[in-house]
């Protein structure tokens, strides 16, 4: 597997949402309430990007169609069969990435 960065550590504060393209792949950063979420910045349900969906610390909801997903469990509440893909944080010194 192939590490790739994504943010310094520095910059990972609440509120955090940066969309970084990553071996062909849109992944979504998101820094909430201390977390940090690595998930696939489109909705399963149509493709949509979710990188300006609304999120109130607990669901990320998808701008186009509403559909909500708990950051949790990374299912869709309202049609559970939809799930985000997540990736795992991998800390290199002072910088957050991904391997893929």
């Amino acid at each position: 597997m192939a590490f790739y960065p994504l943010s310094k550590l520095h910059r990972l504060v609440d509120g955090l949402r940066e969309c970084h393209r990553v071996a062909g792949r849109d992944i979504l950063l998101l820094q909430v309430d201390g977390y940090t979420h690595l998930l696939d910045a489109r909705c399963p349900h149509a493709g949509q990007s979710l990188v300006n969906g609304s999120c109130d610390g607990q669901s990320l909801r998808c701008p186009a169609h509403g559909l909500a997903f708990d950051l949790r469990s990374d299912r869709c509440i309202e049609q559970p069969h939809f799930t985000l893909k997540r990736y795992l944080p991998v800390y290199h010194g002072d910088t957050l990435g991904v391997e893929l």
